[in-house]
């Protein structure tokens, strides 16, 4: 018995394994701070924020990426610097921003000086420390990069003078916060997991797996990686490898590269097209012209191997507990 548990067990990927953090926790990452993130920047990430004991979950630290031709930014968020703070033992609070309206060629309403002074406990005494931060050092200019000062002006620099307060009133807290690079063994680890989910293996593993879930009877499905291979779902075969993305079924390619034959779609069961999630993975998904319906069966599917990945996590969990003489 314990044997078929650790055969059906969830695979741990390598960046978990050198990071330590759970590979849930990496996808829930990747997806709602770090989208859009390469391998290399994922890996940076995760690095920094280990190293300086952040939560990004809680905007301690952040991921900013204003296009996939731009490099990312890490930034350690106010949060962050707040926490650092209070893990001290010596933070004692701010006082509201105090702002200034010069005119500065800022836009209407929006202030050309924001100061902040937060307060340290210093042998015994309650110590302030002051920082101020202008507009025309500190706004990016027009674009994205300059959104959140023409939204939120008085926020940002306001966010701005308090790290700088923070910075002058706790410096061994806060001169640890320059991003470093994550070690080779994290750039390796992140780069060949992105390699394995393109693996036609991987891709045969989860085509499979959506049929199960689907039970269709369809025959073997060909699905496309990342618009590059097209790999057959039984054998893991590499077909082909076409420069551009199309349609993957009906109808099925002709000659050598078609593979098994099956008969034509019946209207209920009209084959499969290759989609791409939210993660990136290309998955293939019963065929439909309803694009409500097609984006239900994806959330079916989704919830259902969500379903199965935690059910298989428990009976590793009561497998470990036992083995630990626990249960």
């Amino acid at each position: 018995m314990t044997q078929a548990i650790e055969k059906v067990a969830p695979r741990v990927s390598n960046l978990s394994q050198v990071t330590g953090f759970n590979d849930r926790v990496i996808q829930l990452i990747r997806q709602t701070v770090c989208p859009g993130a390469s391998p290399l920047e994922l890996a940076c990430f995760l690095y920094n924020a280990k190293r300086l004991g952040l939560d990004p979950m809680t905007r301690q630290i952040h991921f900013i990426k204003y296009s996939q031709n731009d490099p990312a930014e890490i930034v350690v968020g106010i949060n962050g610097y707040r926490a650092q703070a209070e893990d001290s033992g010596c933070y004692a609070g701010s006082d509201e921003p105090v702002y200034e309206y010069d005119d500065v060629g800022q836009p209407a309403g929006a202030p050309s000086k924001a100061s902040v002074t937060v307060w340290k406990i210093v042998q015994g005494q309650r110590v302030p420390f002051t920082a101020s931060a202008r507009w025309v050092e500190f706004y990016p200019g027009e674009g994205k990069k300059g959104d959140q000062y023409r939204k939120r002006p008085h926020n940002q620099l306001a966010v701005r003078a308090e790290s700088h307060a923070l910075r002058k009133g706790f410096p061994q807290q806060t001169d640890r916060f320059e991003i470093q690079a994550a070690p080779v063994d994290w750039e390796v680890a992140a780069q060949a997991d992105d390699r394995a989910r393109d693996a036609p293996d991987k891709v045969a593993r989860d085509a499979r797996r959506y049929e199960e879930i689907f039970d269709t009877d369809d025959g073997p499905t060909r699905v496309r990686t990342s618009g590059r291979r097209v790999v057959d779902t039984v054998t893991g075969e590499v077909l082909d490898e076409p420069s551009s993305a199309q349609e993957l079924t009906d109808p099925e390619p002709s000659g050598a590269m078609a593979g098994p034959q099956r008969p034509p779609s019946s209207p209920s069961s009209r084959g499969f097209v290759a989609h791409t999630n939210e993660r990136g993975e290309t998955i293939p998904m019963p065929r439909t012209d309803d694009d409500e319906h097609a984006q239900a069966i994806v959330e079916q599917a989704h919830a259902a191997a969500e379903q199965r990945d935690q059910e298989l996590d428990q009976i590793e969990a009561e497998r470990q507990r036992k083995q630990e003489g626990l249960i």
